[in-house]
């Protein structure tokens, strides 16, 4: 079954993608992004087209895999707080002058209860989570059964992973998609974030316009917590050192934190002279499982593990 990496916005998507490029070669992923009418259309061109993919991604509603002709599809996506997840698309509109909404939360009137309420305006704002994984994707506003149907997406899929939990949630994709890199670029971090400016009372009345996305959450970090335990200790020990070798990669490119990424562009901060994993250590043990290890299915045959000490 073809896997669909479904990018819900401001989830840390735009890093995910740094690791799709290096883990796939040119012409195995194809990228679908759009509204409604967009997303759709495009699928109906790739109908009968879709064989020489090995990853399908974008801003693709849960259910793209039927508007592609296919029977089956292996769902993989993250999810992050629904407030944190709203206020950050926010300030991701006020920056970007082509986000679709940036006229209404950078106008002169807007305010920082604007800016709470935004799904009294538009349904893009509302339940947004929600209306990607019950795949009505603001068709219409979603109701309780599409509740209940996104909600069989979070427990069924075959991987969800929280933003809130990014590198243990990065080892285990990479785990079940055989992904030999595994160190992402950190890309598309709002330069001037708003959290600061969000009160008690701003939080109350964006919450009261996302009850459904809030009770996904809920519903996801339960299910992220029970398929992290299964992994014991390990999981936990492995995510410790990648976050260390991103945030020394961060360091060393600090350009690059704030620019958004499109799968397919360069990867520049991948094999930095010294960057060495232990074969033998945490990290080393989880991206080579049992004696097999993962089998050398990236792009040029190269891999983050490159020097290994044994």
């Amino acid at each position: 079954m073809t896997p669909f990496f479904l990018h819900i916005p401001k989830t840390a998507g735009s890093s995910i993608r740094t690791l799709i490029t290096l883990n796939y070669a040119s012409g195995e992923v194809a990228s679908i992004y759009g509204d409604f009418q967009g997303v759709f259309s495009q699928c109906a061109r790739l109908v009968g087209r879709t064989a020489g993919y090995r990853l399908i991604q974008g801003h693709i509603p849960y259910g793209s895999h039927l508007s592609l002709g296919l029977r089956e599809a292996r769902y993989y996506f993250f999810l992050r707080n629904p407030v944190d997840r709203h206020f950050s698309d926010v300030a991701h509109a006020l920056r970007d002058p082509t986000h679709g909404f940036h006229s209404q939360v950078a106008s002169p009137e807007a305010t920082l209860q604007t800016w709470a309420t935004l799904g009294d305006q538009a349904i893009f704002f509302r339940n947004t989570t929600t209306h990607y994984l019950s795949g009505v994707f603001f068709s219409r506003e979603v109701d309780l059964t599409d509740f209940h149907r996104a909600a069989r997406v979070v427990l069924e899929s075959t991987f969800l992973g929280l933003a809130e939990r990014f590198n243990e949630s990065v080892l285990l994709m990479a785990r079940q998609l055989t992904w030999s890199h595994v160190i992402y670029e950190k890309r598309n971090v709002a330069p001037n974030p708003i959290d600061w400016l969000m009160t008690p009372e701003m939080r109350s009345a964006c919450e009261s316009r996302l009850t459904y996305d809030l009770a996904l959450y809920e519903i996801a970090r339960d299910r992220f917590e029970r398929d992290a335990r299964r992994h014991g200790t390990h999981l936990q020990e492995a995510a410790r050192p990648l976050e260390e070798l991103v945030a020394i990669q961060s360091q060393a490119f600090p350009e690059l934190e704030h620019s958004e990424y499109l799968v397919g562009d360069p990867v520049p901060t991948q094999n930095p002279p010294g960057r060495v994993i232990p074969a033998d250590s945490p990290l080393g043990r989880w991206l080579r499982p049992g004696t097999g290890g993962h089998p050398p299915t990236t792009r040029g045959g190269q891999t983050d593990l490159a020097p290994l000490t044994t």
